[in-house]
């Protein structure tokens, strides 16, 4: 008794779905930002899925390597990459209170094609956090000021 053979359809390369592409966006560049962070003298930041489950959880994207022997970041930052709109009030409620400043960092895209191409980054916070950002600049601006007089 002979067996029929069954021909097996060629394998065609496996694509990412939307949901996968879009994760891997929000995943490089919450690694973009903190390159940036790095840049500037934020020595130790690192992403939370890298460092922590308990504060991804609490939906900040952004932290300092080992908080206990190098400190927190003055800033619960959230990262965004969106094509649409971003209702930042909202997302910007969902942070946890606290002494750090709750920012949404967004990096605005736009589809061409099968691409998705930066459009502009931007970051979002309360108006009385910037505030309090600007009153720190200008207290440090007069020690200068003082201390090399």
């Amino acid at each position: 008794m002979r067996t029929k053979q069954i021909k097996q359809p060629a394998l065609s390369p496996i694509k990412k779905t939307p949901g996968a592409r879009n994760r891997t966006a929000g995943h490089n560049f919450e690694r973009q930002v903190v390159n940036k962070l790095k840049d500037i003298g934020f020595e130790h930041a690192s992403t939370t899925r890298l460092e922590s489950k308990a504060r991804d959880d609490q939906k900040i994207d952004i932290m300092n390597r080992n908080e206990h022997a190098n400190g927190r970041l003055p800033y619960n930052i959230q990262c965004k990459n969106t094509a649409g709109t971003l209702k930042y009030a909202k997302v910007l409620a969902e942070l946890p209170t606290g002494k750090e400043i709750n920012v949404v960092f967004h990096n605005q895209t736009e589809k061409c094609g099968t691409r998705f191409n930066t459009i502009g980054q931007y970051a979002f916070l309360n108006l009385e956090d910037f505030l309090d950002i600007l009153k720190q600049l200008e207290e440090a601006k007069k020690v200068l000021i003082k201390h090399n007089k």
